[in-house]
This record gives structure tokens, C-alpha cells and sequence, in this order.
């Protein structure tokens, strides 16, 4: 009887240790594209504001054109580094998580085979 309650008792352990484990992927995760959206929120409103001043100076239409087109192609760029930047951080917490499964997936096969 010892002997089960022994081996629930690691399993249950086990169990919270991996939860953590999984946590700690999430978490890290969740703050560093938080993070990543505050920069590129920053980065906006940036470009927004240096593009307004632009605008202040316009005197002709062409300049008003050059202006414009400057400031789409500043943020063209700065959508394609965010959201690349977020490629790389969901690949790498997919990497994670692969990894996280098969180590827990062995953990409880062996736990299973313990049980038995």
C-alpha cells in the first residue's frame, strides 16, 4: 500500500513539476511579445510623429507626395521586422514546447511502466 502511495505521490510530482515547466514557457513567451508590441507600438508612434512634422514642412504637392511615400515605406519596413521578429519568437517557443512534450511524454511512460 506504501509502495502505491509512494508512486502516486511521484507521479503527482512529476505532474506539477512539468505544469511549472510548461508555465514558465508560456510566461516567458507572453512577456517577451508583450514587450515586442510595446516596441512596435513605440516605433509608430515615432514615425507618426516625425511624419506629422514632415507634413509641417510641406510646401508643394510633390513634397507632400515624397512624405507620404517615405512614411509608407518606413512602416512597410517596420511591419515586416515586428512581424518577423514574432515569427522567430512563436518558432522558438513551438521548439520549446515540442521539447517540453516529448520529455513529459517519456516522464509518464515511465511513470506507466513504474505503475505496473
Amino acid at each position: 500500500m506504501q509502495a502505491q502511495f509512494n508512486k502516486i505521490s511521484d507521479a503527482s510530482q512529476k505532474a506539477m513539476e512539468a505544469m511549472q515547466q510548461l508555465s514558465e514557457i508560456n510566461f516567458s513567451l507572453v512577456s517577451t511579445l508583450a514587450q515586442q508590441q510595446m516596441d512596435a507600438v513605440s516605433a509608430y508612434l515615432e514615425s507618426g510623429t516625425k511624419h506629422l512634422k514632415s507634413l509641417s514642412e510641406v510646401k508643394d504637392i510633390p513634397g507632400l507626395l515624397s512624405v507620404n511615400t517615405k512614411l509608407a515605406e518606413d512602416m512597410t519596413k517596420k511591419a515586416v521586422s515586428s512581424a518577423s521578429v514574432t515569427m522567430d519568437l512563436l518558432s522558438d517557443a513551438k521548439a520549446q514546447w515540442g521539447s517540453w512534450a516529448e520529455k513529459n511524454l517519456e516522464t509518464a511512460r515511465g511513470l506507466g511502466r513504474a505503475a505496473n
